[in-house]
């Protein structure tokens, strides 16, 4: 199996950091805006596309909830698999560990190591909600 298309590895980052800044906020809210989820001086078009497709998909999915004043937050059913063990750190919760990948990547501090172990919390995440009828 080859490597995935970077229009893959893309959108499973930004499902990353929108899971992780929600689970780091849960039970509250943030708006479905760009501005709110990632940290950085300035937001290309490219990458607010990019959320906006990617927190549009997470909504029509079932994986996130949105308000009529089109506020995210993640669902019981993405709440408890956010609860899970991460496969790279038993100890860890999934969640947790997109939470801390989300602000590492910000700050670019061992982003490669986080990196790793959000993509097999994300793996894990999708096998979980698939299973359980939620994606």
């Amino acid at each position: 199996m080859g490597e995935e298309p970077q229009n893959i590895r893309e959108f499973k980052e930004m499902v990353g950091t929108i899971l992780g800044r929600l689970y780091d906020v849960h039970p509250s809210e943030l708006p479905n805006d760009a501005d709110a989820f990632i940290q950085e001086d300035r937001l290309t078009d490219e990458i607010v596309d990019l959320f906006d497709g990617t927190s549009n998909y997470l909504v029509r999915g079932g994986f996130l909830h949105q308000d009529e004043q089109f506020y995210l937050q993640l669902t019981p059913a993405s709440w408890d698999v956010m609860q899970k063990p991460n496969p790279l750190r038993p100890d860890e919760a999934i969640g947790k560990t997109l939470a801390t990948w989300t602000k590492q990547a910000a700050s670019d501090v061992g982003k490669a190591t986080v990196a790793q172990a959000a993509s097999a919390a994300l793996t894990m995440l999708y096998t979980a909600l698939k299973a359980g009828g939620g994606g």
